[in-house]
């Protein structure tokens, strides 16, 4: 069966089923399509108010439809604007941790061991791994192509880039 053959096929089931459930809402009486009601809540103004002859210190309102209060409470919305969100300002993003005060100016391997170079102001300091730096920093480890400190007394991380490590 080709694609166009079972479309009309398909096309005329459902113009049959349309026409098969628009024929029997034809045929059907009013009075049949709707089931009859019998009013079993009494409306507001079948209630029986009593009236009291004394003096009461509240006074109790009639009943009035729930349309007149919706009316109102959404021409109340309409005259006023929504309230305003207070948002906190975001918290300034964290402070990049300042660099070492060290320039690296070479490394070498001596014993197995790599040493680094670093230039401080008008000096030079060569670090091994374990070596403290001014009380201020430690070298935890060299590694090319980064030599790794860690901040005194917080031990919080920072790197120096050293260059890969040429073999000679």
């Amino acid at each position: 069966m080709t694609p166009e053959r079972r479309r009309a096929l398909l096309l005329a089931v459902f113009a049959a089923l349309a026409a098969l459930v628009a024929w029997d809402r034809l045929a059907a009486k009013p009075d049949e399509l709707v089931e009859p009601t019998r009013a079993s809540v009494p409306t507001p103004s079948a209630i029986p108010v009593a009236v009291s002859t004394r003096a009461s210190p509240v006074a109790i309102a009639r009943l009035r439809p729930r349309d007149d209060y919706l009316d109102a409470l959404q021409a109340e919305a309409a005259d006023t604007p929504p309230p305003a969100i207070a948002v906190a300002p975001a918290p300034p993003p964290p402070e990049a941790p300042a660099p070492p005060p060290y320039r690296v100016i070479g490394k070498g391997r001596v014993d197995g061991r790599w040493e680094v170079y670093l230039a401080q102001a008008n000096r030079v300091v060569v670090a091994h791994a374990g070596d403290r730096l001014d009380g201020q920093y430690e070298v935890v480890d060299i590694v090319p192509p980064t030599l790794q400190l860690a901040l005194l007394p917080t031990r919080e991380p920072r790197s120096l880039a050293i260059g890969p490590a040429l073999d000679n």
